[in-house]
């Protein structure tokens, strides 16, 4: 029976083998030490009925990792096993700084091979690797006890039917090293959903009030949790209320008035062909216009005819009404005149 469990029979064939053994177990994925070293070791002298090799394993690596090596290093049904560990905690760190020495036999008679005979260990009725992982991680024996995350306050929320509630969690850990994530907990309502980060979603179609336990825990070993609820009251939303304009026509255009002829300056008047002239200046376009009477004209906005021309003011028709304006004066001035037709005899 040993036979079959020994390294191969070439002692120096089973020491290389072994060791590469060893470092590819700190390699793996879920041990993955930091660091890792495997001595070259030392190998027993002849003369009994098996040769021990000795080796020393090192490297860096959390509780779990550790614990994790140790369950692949007996999992296998190998003549071997951990002689001495040492243990000492990396300070503000979850890492531990590890050295374990270890021993296998090769069995005379053994015979010789060129890779190891790895098989399953039979653990009869005794506990699994599993279990004893279990057992070791329920109590972090290389920190202080582990303590639970503290929720912050969450006050009482509203939300309306055809709306998705968004609520950031936030919870506080006096564990320096320890990180929070977040779950919902048990009978958590359908339509309710909460990220690792903490966001908090929630929609329904049904008003009422909604309980919607959530959980936040921590990293730590063992893990500890804290539990909240947060209470959602549901409410219809408001009726809508449209209002219609009144007209969709656009509004109409302002009229023209006499105001438009604020930089029109009424400034003089000549005879030409013994026929009276206007001089219409106009300021802002940088022209004259040279009008008389019975003339058209189009200043901004404001159109109207020159009505009269006297040498020292002039009458004219726009915007529905008849002014007087005298020499000097722009078109937003002047004296409001009667109607043309109770004047025209005047």
């Amino acid at each position: 029976e040993y036979r079959s469990r020994s390294l191969p029979g070439d002692v120096e064939v089973a020491r290389s083998l072994y060791k590469a053994w060893l470092l590819e177990l700190l390699e793996k994925d879920d041990v993955a030490f930091k660091q890792p070293l495997v001595s070259a070791g030392t190998i027993s002298p002849p003369g009994r009925v098996y040769r021990r090799i000795s080796l020393s394993v090192s490297g860096r690596g959390t509780l779990p990792q550790f614990t994790q090596l140790l369950v692949e290093f007996y999992r296998v049904d190998l003549v071997h096993q951990v002689r001495s560990l040492r243990i000492k905690p990396i300070e503000d760190s979850r890492l531990l700084d590890v050295t374990l020495g270890v021993d296998a036999l090769v069995i005379d008679g053994a015979p010789r091979a060129d890779k190891l005979t790895l098989r399953p260990r039979d653990v009869g009725a005794g506990p699994t690797a599993e279990e004893c992982a279990a057992a070791i991680l329920a109590r972090n024996l290389f920190a202080p006890a582990n303590r639970p995350p503290q929720f912050d306050a969450v006050a009482t929320q509203r939300v309306e039917t055809d709306k998705t509630l968004t609520l950031p969690l936030t919870a506080k850990d006096e564990d320096p090293l320890d990180t929070v994530a977040f779950r919902l907990g048990e009978d958590a309502p359908a339509g309710a959903s909460v990220s690792a980060k903490g966001e908090l979603r929630f929609k329904t179609e049904t008003p009422g009030e909604y309980r919607i336990p959530v959980v936040a825990f921590d990293d730590g070993l063992p893990s500890a949790i804290a539990r909240r609820v947060v209470v959602v009251n549901v409410v219809k939303p408001p009726p809508r209320v449209v209002v219609k304009p009144e007209s969709s026509a656009p509004p109409p255009a302002p009229k023209p008035h006499f105001e438009d002829g604020e930089f029109a300056f009424v400034s003089a008047v000549t005879e030409v062909n013994g026929r009276r002239q206007l001089w219409l200046d106009l300021r802002t376009a940088g022209k004259t216009l040279k009008l008389f009477e019975g003339d058209s004209f189009e200043v901004e906005r404001l159109s109207g005819t020159i009505h009269r021309i006297h040498f020292d003011s002039i009458e004219v028709t726009a915007a529905g009404e008849r002014r007087r304006f005298s020499l000097g004066e722009n078109l937003s001035q002047g004296r409001p005149l009667a109607p043309l037709a109770e004047s025209e005899g005047l």
